[in-house]
């Protein structure tokens, strides 16, 4: 009976033995109740963060507060003036015009707002190497005010092109451009101004504000 007993205990630890390094043997390959393994997200080449481009953009990513000026000019017989900004986009982003308004405008109306392409040296100049104004004898950097002059006197390096309304252009990225402003002073008044030049412009992620510090005076005699 003895002998009996110790057999069959022989024969379980075997048989434990046998099931136990089963179990050590085997290293669960599918997996089966046990924790979640997290999954690792595949970097894609070339594909920006939106959220940190758009945050990196500020809020005015066109500078347009940058290199301000004051202008008088005196209102020209076919009743208004124009005024030229030149614009750089240096952001890897492309902008939609959606306003041009005159900041704090006294005495003075925005008649229209256009745009022209421009390149690196061309200040307000539709491509003057010089900066120079094209109409009056005024040298204003990046803005310009004055009439058209002469064809002879144009540089043959020169570019015309028809301008197009300000509002809804997109701005290419790295794109040289003029905003051009039509202000005419108000009737029954002698002299007008105006501090800034206000810009809406946005992107599909946002909307941006910029002033630029261009201040116009203007008077239909004399700028003294």
């Amino acid at each position: 009976m003895v002998s009996r007993t110790a057999a069959m205990l022989g024969v379980s630890v075997i048989t434990a033995a046998l099931i136990s390094g089963c179990g050590g043997m085997e290293e669960n390959p599918l997996n089966v109740n046990s924790a979640p393994q997290p999954v690792q997200s595949a970097a894609v080449a070339g594909e920006p963060d939106t959220g940190v481009l758009a945050g990196a953009l500020g809020e005015d990513p066109l500078q347009l507060g940058a290199n301000g000026a004051k202008l008088c000019s005196v209102q020209p017989a076919l009743g208004y003036q124009e005024y030229t900004v030149l614009i750089h986009n240096e952001t890897l982003e492309s902008f939609t015009v959606d306003d041009v308004s005159l900041g704090s405008p006294s005495g003075v109306t925005l008649n229209a707002a256009e745009v022209t392409p421009a390149n690196r040296g061309g200040h307000g100049t539709h491509g003057m190497d010089d900066g120079t104004v094209m109409g009056g004898d005024e040298h204003t950097g990046a803005h310009g005010a004055g009439e058209m002059a002469d064809m002879e006197d144009m540089p043959e390096n020169v570019f015309f092109t028809e301008p197009v309304p300000a509002v809804g252009y997109e701005i290419s990225t790295l794109e040289y451009l003029n905003v051009v402003v039509s202000v005419s002073l108000d009737e029954g008044v002698d002299r007008g101004t105006s501090e800034f030049i206000e810009i809406d412009y946005s992107t599909a992620d946002g909307s941006f504000t910029g002033q630029h510090p261009l201040a116009i005076t203007m008077d239909r005699d004399s700028c003294a």
